[in-house]
Protein backbone atom coordinates (compact mmCIF):
# COMPACT_ATOMS: atom_id res chain seq x y z
CA UNK A 1 0.00 0.00 0.00
CA UNK A 2 1.42 3.73 -0.77
CA UNK A 3 2.23 5.92 1.94
CA UNK A 4 -0.66 7.95 3.17
CA UNK A 5 0.62 11.07 2.89
CA UNK A 6 1.73 9.98 -0.36
CA UNK A 7 -1.59 8.74 -1.52
CA UNK A 8 -5.12 9.96 -2.16
CA UNK A 9 -7.83 7.64 -1.03
CA UNK A 10 -11.84 7.37 -2.63
CA UNK A 11 -14.28 5.21 -1.51
CA UNK A 12 -17.41 4.51 -3.88
CA UNK A 13 -20.70 2.10 -3.28
CA UNK A 14 -22.00 0.80 -6.22
CA UNK A 15 -19.81 3.10 -8.67
CA UNK A 16 -21.57 6.25 -6.80
CA UNK A 17 -18.76 8.06 -4.10
CA UNK A 18 -19.65 6.95 -1.12
CA UNK A 19 -20.70 10.09 1.52
CA UNK A 20 -20.40 9.63 5.04
CA UNK A 21 -21.74 11.76 7.99
CA UNK A 22 -18.98 12.79 10.58
CA UNK A 23 -21.38 13.68 13.36
CA UNK A 24 -23.13 9.48 12.88
CA UNK A 25 -19.53 7.52 12.89
CA UNK A 26 -21.29 4.34 13.93
CA UNK A 27 -22.94 4.39 10.44
CA UNK A 28 -19.49 4.90 8.54
CA UNK A 29 -16.21 6.30 9.37
CA UNK A 30 -12.50 6.16 7.91
CA UNK A 31 -10.02 5.23 9.91
CA UNK A 32 -5.80 4.58 9.38
CA UNK A 33 -4.92 7.67 7.08
CA UNK A 34 -8.28 6.65 5.49
CA UNK A 35 -7.05 3.43 4.65
CA UNK A 36 -10.13 1.13 6.78
CA UNK A 37 -13.58 1.76 6.47
CA UNK A 38 -15.79 0.52 9.32
CA UNK A 39 -19.09 0.57 9.58
CA UNK A 40 -20.24 -0.60 13.30
CA UNK A 41 -23.76 -0.36 12.72
CA UNK A 42 -24.97 -1.70 9.26
CA UNK A 43 -28.46 -1.12 7.89
CA UNK A 44 -30.01 -2.40 4.62
CA UNK A 45 -28.71 0.46 2.78
CA UNK A 46 -25.47 -0.73 3.61
CA UNK A 47 -25.76 -3.56 0.75
CA UNK A 48 -23.59 -3.13 -2.31
CA UNK A 49 -20.77 -2.93 -4.30
CA UNK A 50 -17.78 -0.80 -2.13
CA UNK A 51 -14.55 0.02 -4.31
CA UNK A 52 -11.49 1.86 -3.11
CA UNK A 53 -9.30 4.06 -5.28
CA UNK A 54 -5.92 4.83 -3.96
CA UNK A 55 -3.94 7.47 -6.29
CA UNK A 56 -0.38 8.64 -5.85
CA UNK A 57 2.44 9.63 -8.36
CA UNK A 58 3.33 6.08 -9.02
CA UNK A 59 -0.53 5.00 -10.15
CA UNK A 60 -3.56 4.25 -9.12
CA UNK A 61 -5.02 1.14 -7.40
CA UNK A 62 -7.90 -0.55 -6.39
CA UNK A 63 -10.37 -2.82 -4.38
CA UNK A 64 -14.04 -3.84 -4.60
CA UNK A 65 -15.83 -5.86 -2.51
CA UNK A 66 -19.32 -7.17 -2.24
CA UNK A 67 -21.10 -6.34 1.40
CA UNK A 68 -24.07 -8.50 1.69
CA UNK A 69 -26.18 -8.58 4.99
CA UNK A 70 -27.08 -12.07 6.35
CA UNK A 71 -29.80 -11.34 9.23
CA UNK A 72 -31.26 -8.47 8.04
CA UNK A 73 -33.45 -6.50 10.02
CA UNK A 74 -37.20 -5.21 8.74
CA UNK A 75 -38.82 -2.47 10.49
CA UNK A 76 -40.89 -3.37 13.15
CA UNK A 77 -43.54 -1.03 11.08
CA UNK A 78 -42.97 -2.82 7.62
CA UNK A 79 -43.24 -6.05 9.77
CA UNK A 80 -46.11 -5.44 10.83
CA UNK A 81 -48.04 -4.38 7.23
CA UNK A 82 -47.00 -7.95 5.96
CA UNK A 83 -47.76 -10.20 9.37
CA UNK A 84 -51.96 -7.57 8.68
CA UNK A 85 -52.04 -8.51 4.86
CA UNK A 86 -51.44 -11.97 5.23
CA UNK A 87 -54.01 -12.45 8.23
CA UNK A 88 -56.45 -10.84 5.55
CA UNK A 89 -56.08 -12.22 2.69
CA UNK A 90 -56.00 -15.83 4.17
CA UNK A 91 -59.04 -14.54 5.83
CA UNK A 92 -60.52 -13.72 2.03
CA UNK A 93 -59.35 -17.16 1.04
CA UNK A 94 -61.12 -19.32 3.67
CA UNK A 95 -64.56 -16.79 3.51
CA UNK A 96 -63.86 -17.56 -0.67
CA UNK A 97 -63.49 -21.46 -0.10
CA UNK A 98 -66.50 -21.48 2.50
CA UNK A 99 -68.97 -19.84 -0.10
CA UNK A 100 -67.96 -21.77 -2.92
CA UNK A 101 -68.73 -25.12 -0.45
CA UNK A 102 -71.65 -23.76 1.01
CA UNK A 103 -73.30 -22.94 -2.38
CA UNK A 104 -72.05 -26.21 -3.90
CA UNK A 105 -73.51 -27.81 -0.94
CA UNK A 106 -77.21 -25.41 -1.52
CA UNK A 107 -77.33 -26.32 -5.15
CA UNK A 108 -76.93 -29.72 -4.43
CA UNK A 109 -79.17 -29.93 -1.64
CA UNK A 110 -82.03 -28.18 -3.87
CA UNK A 111 -81.05 -30.27 -6.66
CA UNK A 112 -81.62 -33.55 -4.90
CA UNK A 113 -84.58 -32.50 -3.58
CA UNK A 114 -86.19 -31.67 -6.98
CA UNK A 115 -85.21 -34.95 -8.10
CA UNK A 116 -86.84 -36.60 -5.20
CA UNK A 117 -90.13 -34.05 -5.87
CA UNK A 118 -92.14 -34.16 -3.08
CA UNK A 119 -94.66 -37.60 -3.44
CA UNK A 120 -96.55 -36.91 -0.24
CA UNK A 121 -97.84 -33.42 -1.31
CA UNK A 122 -99.33 -34.59 -4.44
CA UNK A 123 -102.77 -33.72 -4.67
CA UNK A 124 -105.14 -36.47 -6.50
CA UNK A 125 -107.62 -33.57 -7.02
CA UNK A 126 -105.19 -31.92 -9.86
CA UNK A 127 -103.41 -33.19 -12.67
CA UNK A 128 -100.15 -33.85 -13.83
CA UNK A 129 -99.90 -30.16 -14.90
CA UNK A 130 -100.48 -28.30 -11.90
CA UNK A 131 -97.97 -30.63 -9.82
CA UNK A 132 -95.52 -32.09 -12.34
CA UNK A 133 -92.84 -30.08 -10.12
CA UNK A 134 -93.44 -32.44 -7.52
CA UNK A 135 -92.58 -35.87 -9.30
CA UNK A 136 -89.86 -37.21 -8.65
CA UNK A 137 -87.32 -37.64 -11.17
CA UNK A 138 -85.09 -40.89 -10.91
CA UNK A 139 -81.76 -40.10 -11.59
CA UNK A 140 -79.84 -43.02 -11.33
CA UNK A 141 -82.37 -44.47 -14.49
CA UNK A 142 -82.10 -41.15 -16.33
CA UNK A 143 -78.50 -39.42 -15.51
CA UNK A 144 -76.65 -39.63 -18.39
CA UNK A 145 -73.10 -38.65 -18.91
CA UNK A 146 -72.45 -35.37 -20.48
CA UNK A 147 -68.64 -36.22 -21.45
CA UNK A 148 -70.73 -38.94 -23.10
CA UNK A 149 -72.96 -36.97 -25.19
CA UNK A 150 -71.32 -35.53 -28.75
CA UNK A 151 -73.65 -32.04 -30.17
CA UNK A 152 -74.28 -31.83 -34.14
CA UNK A 153 -76.22 -30.06 -36.01
CA UNK A 154 -79.58 -27.84 -35.40
CA UNK A 155 -82.66 -29.88 -35.91
CA UNK A 156 -85.39 -26.81 -34.88
CA UNK A 157 -85.49 -23.93 -32.51
CA UNK A 158 -88.13 -22.28 -31.00
CA UNK A 159 -88.06 -18.92 -29.13
CA UNK A 160 -86.37 -19.99 -26.16
CA UNK A 161 -85.47 -23.51 -26.61
CA UNK A 162 -83.39 -25.52 -29.56
CA UNK A 163 -82.89 -29.32 -30.74
CA UNK A 164 -80.02 -30.51 -31.65
CA UNK A 165 -78.96 -33.73 -33.31
CA UNK A 166 -76.32 -35.58 -31.29
CA UNK A 167 -74.38 -38.83 -30.30
CA UNK A 168 -75.28 -40.71 -26.79
CA UNK A 169 -72.04 -43.40 -26.28
CA UNK A 170 -73.62 -46.12 -24.54
CA UNK A 171 -77.22 -44.54 -23.43
CA UNK A 172 -78.71 -48.29 -24.87
CA UNK A 173 -76.17 -50.96 -25.05
CA UNK A 174 -72.58 -50.12 -23.36
CA UNK A 175 -70.09 -48.83 -26.19
CA UNK A 176 -72.33 -48.19 -28.62
CA UNK A 177 -73.42 -45.09 -30.23
CA UNK A 178 -76.51 -43.74 -30.28
CA UNK A 179 -77.96 -41.25 -32.72
CA UNK A 180 -80.26 -38.71 -30.41
CA UNK A 181 -81.98 -35.52 -30.32
CA UNK A 182 -81.25 -33.14 -27.19
CA UNK A 183 -83.63 -30.08 -26.05
CA UNK A 184 -82.51 -27.53 -24.36
CA UNK A 185 -83.20 -24.13 -23.44
CA UNK A 186 -80.84 -21.10 -25.39
CA UNK A 187 -78.60 -19.92 -22.74
CA UNK A 188 -78.83 -15.85 -23.94
CA UNK A 189 -81.72 -14.17 -22.54
CA UNK A 190 -83.88 -16.53 -21.00
CA UNK A 191 -86.68 -16.29 -18.53
CA UNK A 192 -85.87 -19.08 -16.06
CA UNK A 193 -90.05 -20.24 -15.95
CA UNK A 194 -89.20 -22.14 -19.69
CA UNK A 195 -85.97 -23.76 -17.89
CA UNK A 196 -88.50 -24.58 -15.60
CA UNK A 197 -90.85 -25.52 -17.83
CA UNK A 198 -88.60 -27.98 -19.54
CA UNK A 199 -87.57 -29.70 -16.44
CA UNK A 200 -91.32 -30.32 -15.54
CA UNK A 201 -91.61 -31.72 -18.98
CA UNK A 202 -88.87 -34.06 -18.02
CA UNK A 203 -89.98 -34.75 -14.72
CA UNK A 204 -93.81 -35.97 -16.66
CA UNK A 205 -91.39 -38.22 -19.52
CA UNK A 206 -89.50 -39.31 -17.22
CA UNK A 207 -92.64 -40.92 -15.40
CA UNK A 208 -94.55 -41.76 -18.45
CA UNK A 209 -93.44 -44.68 -19.65
CA UNK A 210 -92.46 -45.46 -23.48
CA UNK A 211 -94.93 -46.23 -26.55
CA UNK A 212 -94.08 -46.48 -30.28
CA UNK A 213 -95.82 -43.42 -30.93
CA UNK A 214 -94.61 -40.83 -28.93
CA UNK A 215 -91.21 -39.18 -28.56
CA UNK A 216 -89.42 -41.11 -25.76
CA UNK A 217 -87.31 -40.41 -23.40
CA UNK A 218 -83.72 -41.49 -23.18
CA UNK A 219 -81.85 -39.82 -20.49
CA UNK A 220 -81.29 -35.78 -19.11
CA UNK A 221 -78.08 -34.19 -17.85
CA UNK A 222 -79.41 -32.10 -15.04
CA UNK A 223 -76.04 -31.92 -13.11
CA UNK A 224 -75.74 -28.29 -14.72
CA UNK A 225 -78.83 -27.10 -14.10
CA UNK A 226 -78.28 -24.12 -12.25
CA UNK A 227 -75.81 -22.90 -15.04
CA UNK A 228 -79.01 -22.71 -17.57
CA UNK A 229 -77.86 -26.36 -19.14
CA UNK A 230 -80.38 -28.66 -18.66
CA UNK A 231 -80.08 -31.45 -21.42
CA UNK A 232 -83.47 -33.58 -22.23
CA UNK A 233 -82.21 -36.52 -24.50
CA UNK A 234 -84.97 -38.29 -26.55
CA UNK A 235 -85.41 -40.76 -29.42
CA UNK A 236 -84.29 -39.23 -32.90
CA UNK A 237 -86.82 -38.66 -35.75
CA UNK A 238 -84.43 -38.30 -39.38
CA UNK A 239 -87.82 -36.69 -41.35
CA UNK A 240 -88.35 -34.22 -38.77
CA UNK A 241 -92.55 -32.92 -38.51
CA UNK A 242 -94.92 -34.50 -40.33
CA UNK A 243 -96.01 -30.33 -41.27
CA UNK A 244 -92.84 -29.79 -42.99
CA UNK A 245 -92.87 -33.18 -44.56
CA UNK A 246 -96.15 -32.84 -46.27
CA UNK A 247 -95.54 -29.58 -47.72
CA UNK A 248 -92.79 -30.69 -49.31
CA UNK A 249 -93.49 -34.10 -50.71
CA UNK A 250 -96.78 -32.99 -52.51
CA UNK A 251 -95.81 -33.35 -55.54
CA UNK A 252 -95.38 -37.52 -55.19
CA UNK A 253 -98.60 -37.76 -53.23
CA UNK A 254 -101.10 -39.84 -54.57
CA UNK A 255 -104.99 -39.34 -53.88
CA UNK A 256 -106.51 -42.89 -53.51
CA UNK A 257 -110.16 -41.34 -52.71
CA UNK A 258 -112.46 -42.38 -55.31
CA UNK A 259 -115.63 -40.06 -56.28
CA UNK A 260 -117.93 -41.90 -53.77
CA UNK A 261 -115.35 -40.51 -50.87
CA UNK A 262 -114.29 -43.70 -50.08
CA UNK A 263 -110.77 -45.27 -50.15
CA UNK A 264 -109.35 -47.30 -53.12
CA UNK A 265 -106.39 -49.10 -52.41
CA UNK A 266 -105.92 -50.00 -56.23
CA UNK A 267 -105.84 -46.89 -57.43
CA UNK A 268 -101.61 -47.41 -56.57
CA UNK A 269 -101.85 -49.77 -59.45
CA UNK A 270 -103.11 -47.16 -62.01
CA UNK A 271 -102.08 -44.15 -63.83
CA UNK A 272 -100.94 -42.35 -60.92
CA UNK A 273 -102.86 -38.83 -59.78
CA UNK A 274 -100.37 -36.53 -58.63
CA UNK A 275 -101.49 -33.38 -57.10
CA UNK A 276 -99.98 -30.11 -57.09
CA UNK A 277 -101.42 -27.78 -54.55
CA UNK A 278 -100.91 -23.65 -55.32
CA UNK A 279 -99.48 -22.44 -52.20
CA UNK A 280 -98.03 -18.84 -52.81
CA UNK A 281 -96.26 -18.63 -49.00
CA UNK A 282 -94.07 -21.23 -50.21
CA UNK A 283 -90.94 -20.71 -51.48
CA UNK A 284 -90.04 -23.07 -55.01
CA UNK A 285 -86.56 -24.52 -53.38
CA UNK A 286 -87.75 -24.52 -49.60
CA UNK A 287 -90.23 -25.98 -47.73
CA UNK A 288 -90.37 -23.17 -44.84
CA UNK A 289 -93.47 -21.05 -44.99
CA UNK A 290 -92.31 -16.98 -46.02
CA UNK A 291 -93.94 -13.87 -46.45
CA UNK A 292 -94.75 -11.69 -44.18
CA UNK A 293 -96.87 -11.90 -41.26
CA UNK A 294 -99.27 -9.41 -39.34
CA UNK A 295 -99.47 -10.25 -35.94
CA UNK A 296 -101.40 -8.99 -32.70
CA UNK A 297 -100.09 -9.33 -29.29
CA UNK A 298 -102.53 -11.70 -27.31
CA UNK A 299 -103.10 -8.89 -24.78
CA UNK A 300 -106.10 -7.99 -27.16
CA UNK A 301 -107.17 -12.12 -26.17
CA UNK A 302 -106.09 -12.61 -23.00
CA UNK A 303 -109.70 -14.58 -22.33
CA UNK A 304 -109.81 -15.47 -26.19
CA UNK A 305 -112.58 -13.37 -27.19
CA UNK A 306 -111.66 -9.56 -28.14
CA UNK A 307 -113.48 -6.69 -28.09
CA UNK A 308 -112.16 -4.77 -31.47
CA UNK A 309 -114.58 -5.41 -33.92
CA UNK A 310 -113.30 -7.97 -36.83
CA UNK A 311 -111.19 -5.00 -38.50
CA UNK A 312 -108.99 -4.31 -35.56
CA UNK A 313 -108.85 -8.27 -34.09
CA UNK A 314 -105.96 -9.98 -33.77
CA UNK A 315 -104.39 -11.25 -37.38
CA UNK A 316 -103.21 -15.35 -37.54
CA UNK A 317 -99.40 -15.75 -38.69
CA UNK A 318 -99.53 -18.24 -41.16
CA UNK A 319 -98.97 -21.01 -39.02
CA UNK A 320 -102.47 -20.33 -37.41
CA UNK A 321 -100.75 -18.74 -34.49
CA UNK A 322 -101.93 -15.41 -32.63
CA UNK A 323 -98.55 -14.22 -32.19
CA UNK A 324 -96.78 -10.81 -31.05
CA UNK A 325 -93.57 -9.40 -32.92
CA UNK A 326 -93.11 -12.48 -34.90
CA UNK A 327 -92.41 -14.74 -31.94
CA UNK A 328 -92.95 -18.31 -31.78
CA UNK A 329 -94.31 -20.32 -29.29
CA UNK A 330 -91.49 -20.59 -26.41
CA UNK A 331 -92.47 -24.51 -25.62
CA UNK A 332 -92.14 -25.00 -29.63
CA UNK A 333 -89.09 -27.17 -30.77
CA UNK A 334 -90.03 -26.51 -34.51
CA UNK A 335 -88.25 -29.95 -35.17
CA UNK A 336 -87.64 -29.96 -38.76
CA UNK A 337 -84.90 -33.18 -38.88
CA UNK A 338 -82.08 -32.98 -41.24
CA UNK A 339 -82.60 -36.03 -43.55
CA UNK A 340 -82.78 -34.39 -47.04
CA UNK A 341 -83.40 -37.90 -48.51
CA UNK A 342 -86.14 -38.95 -47.21
CA UNK A 343 -86.46 -42.03 -49.50
CA UNK A 344 -90.24 -41.57 -50.40
CA UNK A 345 -91.37 -42.60 -54.15
CA UNK A 346 -95.11 -41.70 -53.13
CA UNK A 347 -97.26 -40.98 -50.42
CA UNK A 348 -100.88 -42.22 -50.71
CA UNK A 349 -104.11 -41.32 -48.89
CA UNK A 350 -103.04 -45.23 -47.32
CA UNK A 351 -100.13 -43.73 -45.46
CA UNK A 352 -102.23 -40.77 -44.61
CA UNK A 353 -104.63 -42.76 -42.70
CA UNK A 354 -101.96 -45.38 -41.17
CA UNK A 355 -100.51 -41.98 -39.39
CA UNK A 356 -103.64 -40.77 -38.15
CA UNK A 357 -103.96 -44.31 -36.85
CA UNK A 358 -100.61 -44.39 -34.86
CA UNK A 359 -101.31 -40.45 -33.49
CA UNK A 360 -104.47 -41.87 -32.37
CA UNK A 361 -102.48 -44.86 -30.72
CA UNK A 362 -99.89 -42.08 -28.88
CA UNK A 363 -103.05 -40.10 -27.72
CA UNK A 364 -104.90 -42.94 -26.73
CA UNK A 365 -101.42 -43.58 -24.44
CA UNK A 366 -100.99 -39.71 -23.07
CA UNK A 367 -104.26 -40.03 -22.08
CA UNK A 368 -104.50 -43.36 -20.04
CA UNK A 369 -101.55 -41.67 -18.75
CA UNK A 370 -103.13 -38.76 -17.58
CA UNK A 371 -100.80 -36.36 -19.52
CA UNK A 372 -102.76 -33.70 -21.97
CA UNK A 373 -101.08 -32.50 -24.84
CA UNK A 374 -102.02 -28.90 -25.28
CA UNK A 375 -100.36 -28.20 -28.31
CA UNK A 376 -101.61 -31.24 -30.51
CA UNK A 377 -100.62 -30.53 -34.58
CA UNK A 378 -99.35 -31.72 -37.53
CA UNK A 379 -95.52 -29.74 -36.84
CA UNK A 380 -95.49 -31.09 -33.14
CA UNK A 381 -95.41 -34.77 -34.65
CA UNK A 382 -92.07 -36.10 -35.94
CA UNK A 383 -91.65 -39.01 -38.96
CA UNK A 384 -89.25 -41.77 -38.19
CA UNK A 385 -88.35 -45.01 -40.12
CA UNK A 386 -91.01 -47.68 -41.45
CA UNK A 387 -93.46 -44.90 -41.72
CA UNK A 388 -93.67 -44.52 -37.60
CA UNK A 389 -95.14 -40.93 -36.64
CA UNK A 390 -94.27 -40.25 -32.57
CA UNK A 391 -95.95 -36.97 -31.40
CA UNK A 392 -93.10 -34.57 -29.21
CA UNK A 393 -93.79 -31.37 -27.52
CA UNK A 394 -96.63 -32.84 -25.15
CA UNK A 395 -97.12 -31.42 -21.55
CA UNK A 396 -95.56 -28.29 -21.76
CA UNK A 397 -98.23 -25.74 -23.19
CA UNK A 398 -101.04 -25.86 -20.67
CA UNK A 399 -98.86 -24.26 -18.23
CA UNK A 400 -97.83 -21.53 -20.48
CA UNK A 401 -101.33 -20.48 -21.33
CA UNK A 402 -102.76 -20.87 -17.60
CA UNK A 403 -100.02 -19.34 -16.02
CA UNK A 404 -100.60 -15.62 -14.18
CA UNK A 405 -97.95 -13.66 -15.41
CA UNK A 406 -98.63 -15.10 -18.81
CA UNK A 407 -101.90 -13.98 -18.60
CA UNK A 408 -101.19 -10.65 -17.79
CA UNK A 409 -97.84 -9.88 -19.74
CA UNK A 410 -99.93 -11.88 -22.79
CA UNK A 411 -96.66 -12.08 -24.72
CA UNK A 412 -96.91 -15.60 -25.63
CA UNK A 413 -98.28 -16.82 -28.76
CA UNK A 414 -101.59 -18.87 -29.02
CA UNK A 415 -102.14 -21.52 -31.40
CA UNK A 416 -105.55 -20.15 -31.79
CA UNK A 417 -106.40 -22.41 -35.16
CA UNK A 418 -106.22 -25.55 -32.67
CA UNK A 419 -107.64 -24.59 -30.06
CA UNK A 420 -111.14 -25.94 -29.04
CA UNK A 421 -113.91 -23.51 -28.84
CA UNK A 422 -114.22 -23.41 -24.78
CA UNK A 423 -110.61 -23.34 -24.64
CA UNK A 424 -110.66 -19.58 -26.77
CA UNK A 425 -113.43 -18.17 -24.58
CA UNK A 426 -112.75 -19.65 -21.22
CA UNK A 427 -108.79 -21.23 -21.64
CA UNK A 428 -110.30 -24.75 -20.26
CA UNK A 429 -107.76 -27.28 -21.42
CA UNK A 430 -108.18 -30.67 -21.15
CA UNK A 431 -108.44 -34.25 -22.99
CA UNK A 432 -111.56 -32.81 -24.90
CA UNK A 433 -109.27 -30.19 -26.11
CA UNK A 434 -106.98 -32.27 -27.21
CA UNK A 435 -109.55 -34.30 -29.37
CA UNK A 436 -110.51 -31.29 -31.06
CA UNK A 437 -106.49 -30.30 -31.43
CA UNK A 438 -106.63 -33.71 -33.34
CA UNK A 439 -109.76 -32.65 -35.71
CA UNK A 440 -107.71 -30.32 -37.05
CA UNK A 441 -104.71 -32.03 -37.26
CA UNK A 442 -106.55 -34.86 -39.47
CA UNK A 443 -107.67 -31.61 -41.71
CA UNK A 444 -104.07 -30.42 -41.77
CA UNK A 445 -103.17 -33.99 -42.82
CA UNK A 446 -105.55 -34.34 -45.11
CA UNK A 447 -105.37 -31.20 -47.13
CA UNK A 448 -101.76 -31.49 -47.57
CA UNK A 449 -99.97 -29.22 -44.65
CA UNK A 450 -102.67 -26.21 -46.03
CA UNK A 451 -103.30 -23.59 -42.94
CA UNK A 452 -106.50 -24.13 -41.31
CA UNK A 453 -109.50 -22.09 -41.52
CA UNK A 454 -107.97 -20.58 -44.84
CA UNK A 455 -109.46 -17.14 -46.05
CA UNK A 456 -110.45 -16.66 -42.08
CA UNK A 457 -107.94 -14.22 -39.64
CA UNK A 458 -108.39 -12.77 -36.56
CA UNK A 459 -109.41 -14.22 -33.38
CA UNK A 460 -112.24 -12.38 -32.84
CA UNK A 461 -113.59 -13.97 -36.57
CA UNK A 462 -112.27 -17.53 -35.48
CA UNK A 463 -114.28 -16.89 -32.47
CA UNK A 464 -117.69 -15.68 -33.56
CA UNK A 465 -117.77 -18.11 -36.43
CA UNK A 466 -117.02 -21.32 -34.36
CA UNK A 467 -119.87 -19.83 -31.93
CA UNK A 468 -122.29 -19.29 -34.57
CA UNK A 469 -121.37 -23.62 -35.97
CA UNK A 470 -118.90 -22.63 -38.65
CA UNK A 471 -116.61 -25.59 -39.52
CA UNK A 472 -114.00 -26.11 -41.94
CA UNK A 473 -115.25 -28.02 -45.12
CA UNK A 474 -113.80 -31.26 -46.11
CA UNK A 475 -110.24 -30.76 -47.24
CA UNK A 476 -110.04 -32.23 -51.06
CA UNK A 477 -107.68 -35.76 -50.21
CA UNK A 478 -109.91 -36.52 -47.41
CA UNK A 479 -112.24 -40.09 -47.55
CA UNK A 480 -116.00 -39.43 -46.36
CA UNK A 481 -115.40 -41.20 -43.32
CA UNK A 482 -112.11 -39.18 -41.77
CA UNK A 483 -114.22 -35.90 -42.55
CA UNK A 484 -116.98 -37.14 -40.60
CA UNK A 485 -114.65 -37.67 -37.48
CA UNK A 486 -113.22 -34.52 -38.32
CA UNK A 487 -116.92 -33.04 -37.61
CA UNK A 488 -117.06 -35.21 -34.54
CA UNK A 489 -113.79 -33.68 -32.97
CA UNK A 490 -115.19 -30.46 -33.44
CA UNK A 491 -118.65 -30.81 -31.24
CA UNK A 492 -119.27 -27.45 -29.25
CA UNK A 493 -119.87 -30.19 -26.60
CA UNK A 494 -116.87 -31.27 -24.64
CA UNK A 495 -118.46 -34.30 -23.59
CA UNK A 496 -120.16 -35.43 -26.79
CA UNK A 497 -116.61 -35.49 -28.73
CA UNK A 498 -115.31 -38.93 -29.15
CA UNK A 499 -112.66 -39.85 -26.85
CA UNK A 500 -109.03 -41.46 -28.48
CA UNK A 501 -109.66 -44.83 -27.73
CA UNK A 502 -112.77 -44.68 -29.97
CA UNK A 503 -110.99 -42.87 -32.33
CA UNK A 504 -108.07 -45.45 -32.48
CA UNK A 505 -110.45 -48.64 -33.07
CA UNK A 506 -112.80 -46.38 -35.98
CA UNK A 507 -109.53 -44.75 -38.23
CA UNK A 508 -107.84 -48.16 -36.86
CA UNK A 509 -110.39 -49.96 -39.27
CA UNK A 510 -109.44 -48.10 -42.12
CA UNK A 511 -106.01 -49.30 -42.34
CA UNK A 512 -105.11 -52.54 -44.00
CA UNK A 513 -104.98 -55.38 -41.24
CA UNK A 514 -101.36 -56.62 -41.94
CA UNK A 515 -100.34 -53.08 -41.30
CA UNK A 516 -101.95 -52.30 -38.37
CA UNK A 517 -101.09 -55.81 -37.00
CA UNK A 518 -97.16 -54.72 -37.81
CA UNK A 519 -97.73 -51.09 -35.68
CA UNK A 520 -99.27 -53.36 -33.03
CA UNK A 521 -96.66 -55.48 -32.52
CA UNK A 522 -93.59 -53.12 -32.93
CA UNK A 523 -95.79 -51.33 -29.97
CA UNK A 524 -95.62 -54.74 -27.82
CA UNK A 525 -91.51 -54.32 -27.53
CA UNK A 526 -92.52 -50.85 -25.35
CA UNK A 527 -95.55 -52.42 -23.58
CA UNK A 528 -93.04 -55.32 -22.08
CA UNK A 529 -90.67 -52.33 -20.81
CA UNK A 530 -93.38 -50.57 -19.47
CA UNK A 531 -94.26 -53.69 -17.56
CA UNK A 532 -90.83 -53.92 -16.17
CA UNK A 533 -90.49 -50.57 -15.18
CA UNK A 534 -93.33 -49.80 -13.71
CA UNK A 535 -93.36 -52.50 -10.74
CA UNK A 536 -93.03 -49.44 -8.50
CA UNK A 537 -95.04 -46.70 -7.52
CA UNK A 538 -96.94 -44.92 -10.11
CA UNK A 539 -97.54 -41.40 -9.79
CA UNK A 540 -99.38 -40.77 -12.30
CA UNK A 541 -101.82 -43.00 -11.46
CA UNK A 542 -102.60 -40.86 -8.17
CA UNK A 543 -103.43 -38.17 -10.14
CA UNK A 544 -106.67 -36.46 -11.92
CA UNK A 545 -107.50 -37.16 -15.68
CA UNK A 546 -107.55 -33.82 -17.52
CA UNK A 547 -111.13 -34.70 -18.21
CA UNK A 548 -113.07 -31.75 -18.87
CA UNK A 549 -115.99 -33.51 -16.34
CA UNK A 550 -113.48 -33.30 -13.61
CA UNK A 551 -112.64 -29.44 -14.03
CA UNK A 552 -116.29 -28.64 -13.82
CA UNK A 553 -119.21 -29.96 -12.07
CA UNK A 554 -122.59 -31.03 -13.77
CA UNK A 555 -124.17 -27.87 -12.65
CA UNK A 556 -121.68 -25.96 -15.02
CA UNK A 557 -123.35 -27.50 -17.89
CA UNK A 558 -126.50 -25.06 -19.05
CA UNK A 559 -129.68 -26.22 -20.13
CA UNK A 560 -128.54 -26.33 -23.87
CA UNK A 561 -125.77 -28.95 -22.52
CA UNK A 562 -123.28 -26.40 -23.15
CA UNK A 563 -120.69 -25.23 -20.16
CA UNK A 564 -121.59 -22.27 -18.39
CA UNK A 565 -117.95 -20.43 -18.77
CA UNK A 566 -118.21 -18.08 -15.54
CA UNK A 567 -119.14 -21.45 -13.69
CA UNK A 568 -115.17 -23.03 -14.35
CA UNK A 569 -113.84 -23.99 -11.15
CA UNK A 570 -110.99 -21.38 -10.21
CA UNK A 571 -108.79 -24.09 -9.69
CA UNK A 572 -108.87 -25.67 -12.83
CA UNK A 573 -107.56 -22.69 -14.52
CA UNK A 574 -104.85 -21.80 -11.83
CA UNK A 575 -101.34 -22.82 -11.60
CA UNK A 576 -100.30 -24.90 -8.52
CA UNK A 577 -96.51 -23.30 -7.29
CA UNK A 578 -95.53 -26.61 -5.25
CA UNK A 579 -93.51 -25.44 -2.05
CA UNK A 580 -90.19 -26.81 -3.33
CA UNK A 581 -86.69 -25.42 -3.20
CA UNK A 582 -85.95 -23.07 -6.37
CA UNK A 583 -83.03 -23.55 -8.06
CA UNK A 584 -81.57 -20.26 -8.69
CA UNK A 585 -80.61 -19.76 -12.22
CA UNK A 586 -77.95 -17.78 -13.13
Amino acid sequence: MFSSWYTTTHYYLDDKPLRLNPANPSRGELKEGNQTLKIASSALTDEGSYKCVATNKVGTIHSVWTVELQDKFVPAGNFLIVVVLLVVLLILCLLFIYKIRKTTRSYKRKLNVWREGAVPSLNPELGVSEQADLLPYNNKKWEFPRNKLTLGQQLGSGAFGVVMRADADGIIEPGKITEVAVKMIKKTNVDPKYLKALASELKIMSNLGKHLNIVNLLGACTENFDKRELLVIVEYCKYGNLHSFLLKHREIFIDQVDSLGNVDPTIITRKPRYVNIPFPLVSPNSTSVTGSKTYMSSRTASTGISDSSPDTAGMIGSDGYLVPNDKEPAWRSNYVGCDRNSGYDVITTQDLICWAFQVCQGMEYLASRKVMHGDLAARNILLAEEKIVKICDFGLAKNMYQDPNYQKKGDEPLPIKWMAIESISDRIFSTQSDVWAFGVTLWEMFSLSRTPYPGIEGVQNIYTKLAGGYRMEKPDYSPDDIYTIMLECWDAKPVLRPNFTELTERIGSMVEDPIRKHYLNLNEVYLRLNAEDMQGEDYLAMLSAPDIRNMVTSADEGEDGYLEPTDVKEEAAMEMKPMLPQIEVT
